[in-house]
């Protein structure tokens, strides 16, 4: 829900997410659903009914949400519903272009949402509480995405610089490297800002790695 890492490699990208959240909301472990018109594996987040993380093996396709747009917001509830129930829905869409010209997105909190299309596009939209923000992203370079709502931007520019050392150290990172990262990333610096992140009232629940190749397959550790 609020790091998250995409490799391309030869044939496929690896894609990973941890999720840092308050430890008051548990999660399901993932489990692959009927939700029409396809077939979704996802964990569920119990008390919002929705996922910060999805797939859909058959298309290949891959959706993540991190919380915030661009900066850190005023929490200002009740809400239209919970941001985990998006990455669910965008699904019903094409793309996430389609998603957010048909999506109504008013009294939704803000949120980045990322989709990877059998790793031959990734798109990006950001949802500011007024209006959306689209692009696509090159598919063929590695990319990092932290949590606006967590880190500042110091923050997230040391961890960008985390990124670039790991992939200066490992060009051709496999699973096991990557899933390292998100575990010892950082782990020099405040634990608060670590990829695997602790502030006690928030902290890093779970880390989810998807392998998208011509099968999907993904490896999911609860943390707590």
């Amino acid at each position: 829900m609020c790091t998250l890492t995409c490799i391309p490699k030869k044939n496929g990208c690896i894609i990973t997410s941890n999720r840092d959240e308050t430890p008051l909301k548990p999660a399901i472990s993932p489990q692959t659903r009927y939700i029409h018109p396809h077939w979704i594996t996802y964990p569920t987040d119990i008390r919002g009914g929705g996922s910060w993380i999805a797939y859909n093996a058959f298309n290949r396709r891959v959706t993540v949400l991190l919380n915030g747009a661009f900066l850190k917001h005023k929490h200002t509830p009740p809400y239209g519903h919970s941001r985990g129930l998006i990455v669910l829905n965008s699904f019903k869409f094409a793309d996430l272009k389609e998603f957010s010209d048909n999506y109504k997105l008013e009294n939704i909190e803000p949120f980045t949402l990322v989709q990877f299309h059998a790793c031959k596009k990734i798109e990006e939209l950001r949802w500011d509480g007024q209006e959306t923000h689209y692009k696509t992203l090159p598919h063929h370079l590695p990319h990092i995405w932290s949590s606006a709502s967590l880190y500042n931007s110091q923050m997230q520019s040391e961890r960008n610089e985390w990124f670039a050392a790991f992939l200066k150290a490992y060009p051709n990172p496999d699973v096991d490297d990557i899933w390292r990262f998100h575990f010892e990333g950082g782990h020099h610096a405040d634990e608060s800002y670590r990829i695997r992140m602790n502030r006690k009232k928030v902290k890093t629940l779970s880390v989810m790695q998807i392998e998208v190749y011509e099968q999907v397959s993904h490896r999911y550790e609860s943390l707590h």
